[in-house]
């Protein structure tokens, strides 16, 4: 891959990992103010867990395509 597509990559994966955080926080005070009125969280968590999972691949991409471009001869 050249290193102009591998920069483009590894931006559209950073911006995942700041969407994926923000979306985690998102759902996290969801879950806090479902739970303070009393309601059932249960599905809130699940969506919660999914978000850390897909947040946990788009790190794991990034981190590859920053090693990929790394190693790239100049």
């Amino acid at each position: 891959m050249n290193r102009q597509l591998l920069e483009t990559r590894l931006q559209q994966a950073r911006r995942h990992v700041t969407t994926g955080k923000e979306d985690i926080a998102r759902q996290r005070a969801v879950i806090a103010e479902l739970v303070r009125d009393g309601h059932d969280a249960k599905l809130a968590r699940e969506l919660l867990r999914s978000f850390e999972a897909l947040q946990a691949m788009h790190v794991a991409e990034a981190e590859r395509l920053a090693t990929e471009l790394a190693d790239l001869p100049e």
